[in-house]
């Protein structure tokens, strides 16, 4: 079930894909970490199916992607904090997590940090080391 969301995390919509279901606590929670540049977008089919499997399905846009609000985060570890305040908000005790590309290298940072509330954790086309083309940076850089 995707989550049916309007929160603010340090005063900046987030957006969280909806699939039309609400938020079960009784049902395990799947976080789905966009790369790079993405959005929710690169979930959606993703997130149809987890949710028709009774699982709460929350396809985050990260701050400055897709519909989410505020400047994009520098770092994957400004990243992981922010997620971390995003789970706090909901009150989510444990869930999978599910990164790709960049979104890996966020997951991987967030279960170093708060390991306990992780119970799967997922990498779909990520690497230690990530090359980003030098357009997409200079785009990032000027706010695009």
């Amino acid at each position: 079930m995707a989550l049916e969301l309007d929160f603010l995390i340090d005063n900046n919509k987030v957006f969280s894909l909806n699939t039309g279901a609400k938020f079960d606590k009784k049902n395990h929670t799947i976080v789905l970490l966009h790369g790079s540049g993405q959005s929710h977008v690169v979930w959606s089919l993703t997130a149809q199916y987890l949710s028709d499997q009774n699982y709460n399905v929350l396809a985050l846009d990260l701050p400055g992607h897709g519909n989410s609000d505020g400047e994009s985060l520098r770092s994957i570890e400004d990243m992981a904090t922010w997620l971390e305040k995003v789970i706090k908000k909901l009150g989510i005790k444990e869930f999978s997590l599910v990164g790709h590309s960049q979104g890996c290298l966020v997951a991987l940072e967030y279960v170093n940090r708060y390991v306990d509330k992780v119970k799967n954790i997922v990498f779909v086309a990520g690497s230690y080391e990530i090359p980003v083309n030098k357009n997409l940076i200079d785009l990032a850089n000027s706010g695009d």
